[in-house]
């Protein structure tokens, strides 16, 4: 018997042993390994790409929707602004045009859907070339750290639909023909013409890219006093007449000079093009282990550079790849927003001396430390493409951040002329409006639009002085300013020929009452603004108010019925008349419009509350929970806690209880006090309850005569409860 305990506790050794060792092989140094994990990601970012709908990051994409439009209603290439009312024409390099004719029809034959697909098929496209070229070195055992980096760094970018994404992808393909395919250069210049049509101003990456393996070629055939083979010949020659696809373009020579446009100024007020501070790089932050994008960006550029420096100082850096990392540290000079092109043109250097674990020390490893390790590997890009996807807005299209119900008002009245806007929503105004109206400007600077142009709009949208030049100079029909601006009690008092006629969740539009009279009789709103409304408390309001508000309410939800703030407001309206099925009903448009706000679950839950359908309730309420941030559980944990009291699960309602009220916090009041005692007293908790109530009665105003009985019967019955348990 102790025999075959032995050799049976052989076996399971040997059996533990091969398990082990499968492990470490699979986690560190097997590319089938790193092929799953590969796979694994690759699964994640269609799974998360094909859900996420296309959302505001900026307006830029109805910038390129709307030249799009242009050239296909003109058969001519934009390069005007010919949708804007500023006095001086405009001319500019549309370097992207390609790429605003592309999404327009893919946009026109599909909708948001297409545009969806094509962001999700360039993203996974750009990240197979990524690992496919890291993968090439099988023996860099620090491959799916790297791999994950460039995760980081690319995926948040790739969720929007820009022309830079097709620039990512085309560089990691020139780098990888040429690095590994190089018989296969001749269709460089063929893949060349697509990207500066799609993408022209990114012509000095190709440029750098070609120059640094041709500068290679030549240096070592002086070096080396060598003729140049033939099969070399045919390379180098296909480089040379890459480089002349820059001039392939509708524009020729004249593409060059667009990347060299002064953008110091523009660097001030456009975040991406912000210079990175080398103190930013000692700045690290993680949330529910999560990093924030300039902490992903840090660890990117101080990874890098560390392992280009050791090659470097190790010659083991070929010259091309140096030449390469060098330009790639120039461009991240130039603003934050080349951290991307930095990342790939340091691609061949990563692979130049990759980091190995020899067999003895992955053997010395423990065994636990890679089951961590693997661990971490498989659920941190989960984490991470949850965390920026997880939650999404409305598919396909969320109009969040977007004046989306000023340009529906301004597309259903009878009227044209001018619209006075803020840049950074100008590229949906004008997809949306043009050519009914014409708008200031877009966020199309320095190109199209100078730095005068933005100083001048920014400045009118929170100065009184300048808004007073402005509109004198420019004298529009219409003028939409953001909800937050400080100058719309300038207007009212100082401009009252401006009338306020409308406003969604992002805007206030306001009409010339000179030019367009009906609209302003008909539509004005006088004291009624986005501001009143989320502070309008009903119960507060005498009939006459009640009756106004109401009608005005009516009025805007006619015109724009997907709002939040009219629909959040209507819902508020309805429980106060107690009508919970219109509550209900308001609750659901703001769910189907603004899935990722807690507004709608709240508004439904509180309809259902007031049913008596607690349950019920208790589903809306803790799908609100999910949506809101810290400053806003507190309110939804005492709606969770009605719920559970009026089921009687006293346990339940104490948790719930319990996390939002701290009781030694002066904010704590005293009818929250006396709840949590009521709620420990029907749990059992009698010592912590009669605390409880007895801070409560201390909080509680000496007025409150009726409410300081209830409390001091209440301790009465505990503390007789005490004395018949002892």
């Amino acid at each position: 018997m102790v025999k075959q305990r032995f050799q049976f506790g052989n076996y399971f050794e040997q059996c533990k042993k091969r398990l082990n060792d499968r492990l470490l092989q699979h986690s560190l140094g097997s590319t089938a390994g790193y092929d799953l994990l590969f796979a694994y990601i690759v699964f994640l970012i269609a799974y998360y790409f094909l859900q996420w709908p296309v959302v505001a990051f900026d307006a830029d994409l109805w910038t390129h929707l709307n030249w799009g439009r242009y050239f296909f209603e003109t058969g001519e290439i934009p390069n005007t602004n010919f949708y804007s009312f500023i006095s001086s024409r405009r001319e500019v390099i549309n370097y992207p045009w390609l790429f605003q004719i592309a999404i327009f029809k893919l946009h026109f034959w599909f909708g948001y859907i297409g545009l969806i697909i094509l962001r999700t098929v360039i993203a996974l496209a750009t990240v197979s070339l990524l690992y496919a070229y890291l993968r090439r070195n099988q023996q860099n055992h620090w491959l799916p750290i790297l791999f994950i980096i460039y995760l980081m760094v690319f995926i948040d970018r790739s969720s929007d639909v820009r022309p830079y994404n097709f620039s990512f992808f085309f560089i990691v393909l020139y780098l990888y023909i040429i690095e590994f395919h190089p018989r296969k250069a001749f269709i460089l210049p063929i893949v060349g013409i697509i990207w500066m049509n799609l993408h022209g101003i990114e012509y000095p990456v190709l440029i750098l890219i070609v120059l640094a393996y041709l500068v290679e070629v030549f240096y070592f055939r002086i070096k080396e006093q060598k003729a140049i083979e033939k099969e070399k010949l045919r390379y180098m020659l296909a480089l040379v007449i890459t480089m002349g696809s820059i001039f392939a373009t509708p524009f020729g020579v004249n593409l060059i000079n667009v990347p060299f446009e002064n953008i110091s100024y523009a660097s001030l007020y456009i975040d991406e093009l912000r210079k990175l501070e080398i103190t930013n790089l000692g700045s690290y932050h993680v949330n529910a282990m999560v990093p924030a994008y300039q902490t992903v960006v840090n660890i990117c550029v101080l990874v890098f550079i560390v392992i280009a420096l050791k090659n470097l100082l190790g010659r083991q850096m070929k010259l091309s790849h140096f030449i390469l990392f060098a330009g790639g540290v120039y461009l991240l000079t130039k603003g934050i927003r080349f951290i991307h092109e930095f990342a790939l043109l340091a691609l061949p250097s990563l692979q130049t001396n990759p980091a190995k674990l020899s067999p003895a020390l992955r053997s010395r490893l423990p065994k636990i430390l890679l089951v961590l390790l693997a661990g971490i590997l498989i659920s941190f890009p989960y984490l991470y493409l949850r965390h920026l996807f997880g939650n999404p807005p409305r598919f396909p299209f969320s109009a969040a951040g977007l004046p989306h119900g000023v340009a529906a008002f301004l597309e259903k009245i009878e009227a044209d002329g001018r619209l006075m806007n803020h840049p950074s929503s100008g590229g949906y105004l004008e997809w949306m409006l043009w050519p009914r109206y014409k708008i200031y400007m877009d966020m199309h600077v320095p190109f199209l639009f100078s730095d005068e142009d933005y100083f001048k709009i920014t400045n009118a949208m929170s100065d009184r002085t300048s808004f007073d030049n402005l509109a004198a100079e420019y004298r529009p029909d219409f003028i939409t300013l953001p909800n937050r601006s400080f100058i719309h009690r300038h207007i009212t008092k100082k401009h009252p020929v401006y009338v306020r006629v409308f406003f969604d969740d992002s805007e206030t539009l306001y009409v010339d009452r000179r030019r367009h009279p009906q609209i302003a009789d008909k539509f004005e709103l006088k004291k009624f603004s986005p501001q009143f409304t989320e502070k309008l408390n009903w119960n507060s309001l005498d009939q006459s108010a009640y009756s106004t508000n109401n009608r005005k309410l009516r009025q805007l939800w006619e015109i724009y019925p997907e709002g939040r703030l009219i629909n959040q407001a209507l819902a508020n309206l309805y429980l106060h008349k107690e009508d919970f099925v219109e509550a209900i009903r308001h609750g659901e448009v703001l769910v189907r419009n603004f899935p990722d706000e807690p507004t709608g679950y709240m508004a439904q839950g509180d309809a259902l509350y007031g049913l008596k359908k607690y349950n019920q309730a208790l589903k809306f309420y803790k799908s609100a929970l999910g949506r809101t941030n810290d400053r806003g559980r507190p309110a939804i944990f005492k709606k969770l806690w009605a719920c559970y009291f009026e089921l009687q699960d006293y346990h339940l309602a104490y948790r719930a209880l319990k996390k939002t009220v701290n009781i030694f916090a002066p904010s704590a009041g005293d009818i929250d006090l006396f709840r949590f005692g009521v709620t420990a007293y029907r749990t059992g908790k009698l010592g912590e309850a009669l605390m409880l109530l007895r801070f409560a009665d201390f909080k509680a105003p000496q007025s409150a005569v009726e409410f300081k009985a209830r409390i001091a019967h209440l301790i009465t019955a505990i503390e007789k409860t005490n004395v018949g348990n002892k």
